[in-house]
């Protein structure tokens, strides 16, 4: 099998429901300057019609929450955080209702490998408990005649959270690259299979029984 990225498949004429009506906090730390913060916040306001607080990674109260952490854009926190800091990171982990942690430049043509860091954490803990644990992959090469990273993560958020029942049937990594938002699909890796299955050809036909 292998995985091919595809775009993410979205009803664009369908209204948010009313389980998006959720509690959202931005945990942020060292943002770049010209990251559309305040454009994402207002987007995510309309999204759940509450108010979504923003605040520094060493301010957080873990509570049931939706978080979105933009901890990494500059740097990876995961590779040099503290024992303090990691605490705090897990009692997140232990009380979020849900949690879309955005990387940049992690997949394809890395920029920022050490943002896969986060992506193997989500894996993990997706498949240890119920929690949904998204990512999102920003594109590191951005222009000016894409999206602007608030869209992005906007459309994640919304295919993420539009129900907090379960973790099936919903996607839960996103890597965008050249202003789409793409999902990973597993495939038949019909070029391997034939490479393997020729190999066994060779080495079944090559033995010799004594």
């Amino acid at each position: 099998f292998k995985i091919n990225w595809e775009p993410l498949q979205t009803n664009t004429t369908a209204l948010p429901s009313r389980e998006l009506e959720m509690d959202t906090v931005i945990v942020y730390d060292n943002l770049p300057t010209e990251f559309p913060l305040s454009k994402l916040q207002q987007s995510l306001e309309v999204l759940t019609a509450r108010e979504v607080v923003c605040m520094p990674l060493n301010q957080i109260q873990p509570e049931g929450k939706v978080y979105i952490v933009l901890a990494e854009l500059k740097e990876s926190l995961l590779a040099t955080i503290d024992a303090e800091g990691f605490a705090s990171i897990q009692k997140l982990f232990m009380t979020a209702k849900g949690i879309l942690w955005v990387v940049q430049g992690a997949y394809q043509e890395s920029d920022s490998p050490n943002g896969n860091m986060a992506i193997g954490l989500a894996r993990t803990i997706r498949s240890e408990t119920e929690l949904k644990f998204a990512t999102v992959d920003l594109d590191p090469r951005r222009t000016d005649s894409g999206p602007d990273a608030s869209e992005v993560i906007t459309k994640a958020f919304l295919s993420t959270f539009n129900s907090l029942s379960s973790t099936d049937d919903y996607e839960m990594e996103y890597m965008e690259r050249d202003g789409v938002l793409n999902v990973p699909k597993v495939l038949v890796d019909n070029e391997m299979n034939n490479f393997v299955d020729r190999k066994s050809t060779r080495l079944n036909s090559s033995h010799i029984t004594i």
